[in-house]
């Protein structure tokens, strides 16, 4: 793995419009942490691609801290890129702030950098900040990313790994790559 330096909250920030890659080594607390904290800011999110075993989780999560309206979990299998730019087309007219997410450990129809470019042109087009989440391994090689074609087109990637408390900025198009420190 590389070394990273710690690097300052104030030397890294997301912009809208950004396709953020986000790999942990345990995506399920990944997807949990990042989709609550958006709807507990009044932000709408859909997700795409959940598997069936993290939509009960995050339906019972969600339910109980009252924010099941916040999130929209789209329960169409075996999609591909088309029917989530045309999804996300379509409820964009609904609502005026739109995170997505999308679970890239369940297979999409067309991988690689050909869905990466029409995401990061999805989240250009509706002004709102796209979030692939992947699962990586223990020792958070930016590496087996580029091997899955997702970091060419993306303008933030985040790796993490809970066990270890270790959250590393390891592409990033506005500032400064490096570990995160914990608040």
């Amino acid at each position: 793995m590389k070394k990273y330096k710690t690097i300052s909250r104030d030397e890294y920030y997301f912009k809208l419009k950004d396709l953020i890659v986000f790999a942990s080594y345990e995506t399920n607390d990944t997807i949990v942490k990042l989709s609550t904290a958006i709807a507990q800011n009044n932000l709408k999110t859909v997700i795409f691609n959940l598997r069936d075993s993290l939509k009960q989780e995050l339906k019972l999560i969600l339910d109980k801290d009252e924010l099941i309206e916040m999130i929209y979990i789209d329960d169409k299998t075996d999609i591909d890129i088309k029917y989530i730019v045309d999804k996300c087309n379509e409820l964009s007219t609904n609502y005026d702030n739109l995170y997505i997410m999308i679970d890239y450990e369940n297979e999409l129809k067309h991988r690689g950098n050909d869905v990466t470019y029409k995401l990061k042109q999805l989240s250009k087009k509706l002004n709102t900040n796209v979030i692939i989440t992947t699962q990586i391994n223990a020792d958070l090689d930016i590496k087996e990313l580029k091997k899955k074609g997702l970091v060419k087109s993306a303008d933030v990637v985040v790796l993490s790994n809970d066990e270890q408390k270790l959250t590393i900025l390891a592409k990033n198009k506005y500032g400064k790559i490096g570990i995160i420190p914990d608040e």
